[in-house]
């Protein structure tokens, strides 16, 4: 795969999940993100759907807005609150939004339905990565046709096409699902712009942490998620992009985390400071292995 040139692109759009707490009870990391995410956002999912005119006091009128709201966000925000009051008992309204007319509320149908086992929705997410990436990122041939105005237009329906297209992705890989991985390291490595690049980036990774405890989830694959995540460490440029593999390499399994993090701090590219950051990360890791040994040496030895 080429490596992609050297570029610094300004990033293009902002995810904020907003509402976030820093204290939770324990065992909070092992729920889903997603159900994370609509715990966290309930109240003010629930301001934005009333704000919208649609009334949320019963299960039954966030059903409603899930299935008939005028506008997408309504739906997949519906479909999130009704996930944060009735849990499992959601699922058949989640499966419902599977044959929604807009991807972003497939996704989130999808998603939702997997944080309690049913992955019935990666087919769904399969079809759509096929639709919007047809040639798994690879440069359209066609474009080379096209002159002055047209070809303006078709390079920005490419672009919103592979914001899609890396969008499922990335869901896709929090079920577990490989689907994406070919799309995600071509993007990771080559994509033009920082937010593709960081949300390929955490498909890679969303994949390595999956790989770590069921190893069939590359098992058909030829591409190394955890070797392009050491390759974008080495060359990424951007400060958005390498903040994306910082924070993604803390998901990581410890031996897999500390290879990133000694890449991105040989790097010229990471700032100084993030790069203290780093050394600290794998000093607590050096301090955490010497306790586990000494305890090791410590128990009794079987006879």
């Amino acid at each position: 795969m080429k490596m992609r040139e050297s570029r610094r692109v300004p990033l293009c759009a902002v995810l904020i999940i907003a509402g976030l707490s820093s204290a939770h009870p324990p065992g909070w990391e092992k729920i889903p993100l997603e159900l994370r995410v609509a715990q966290n956002g309930r109240g003010l999912n629930e301001a934005m759907l009333r704000q919208a005119g649609y009334p949320v006091d019963t299960v039954a009128q966030l059903q409603d807005a899930a299935r008939n709201g005028k506008r997408p966000d309504v739906r997949w925000l519906a479909l999130s609150v009704l996930a944060a009051r009735v849990g499992q008992e959601g699922i058949p309204v989640f499966k419902e939004a599977f044959k929604d007319s807009d991807y972003r509320v497939r996704v989130t149908g999808a998603l939702l339905s997997g944080a309690f086992g049913d992955k019935s929705g990666i087919p769904v997410l399969r079809r759509d990565l096929g639709t919007f990436a047809p040639r798994n990122g690879e440069p359209d041939p066609n474009l080379m046709k096209l002159q002055g105005e047209e070809l303006i237009q078709a390079k920005r329906r490419n672009v919103g096409q592979m914001t899609s297209a890396i969008q499922v992705a990335e869901a896709l890989s929090r079920l577990g699902d490989a689907s994406g991985l070919t799309l995600a390291a071509r993007v990771a490595l080559e994509g033009e712009y920082a937010l593709h690049r960081s949300q390929a980036i955490a498909t890679l990774a969303n994949l390595v942490v999956e790989a770590a405890s069921d190893a069939s989830v590359l098992a058909a694959q030829t591409i190394d998620p955890e070797a392009v995540l050491l390759a974008a460490a080495e060359s990424e440029t951007d400060h958005t992009v390498i903040t994306s593999l910082k924070g993604n390499a803390a998901r990581l399994p410890r031996e897999k985390a500390r290879k990133m993090y000694e890449k991105l701090i040989t790097s010229p590219h990471p700032t100084e400071k993030d790069r203290e950051m780093m050394r600290g990360y794998l000093k607590m890791y050096d301090r955490e292995a010497k306790k586990q040994s000494k305890a090791q040496s410590a128990e009794p030895k079987k006879q």
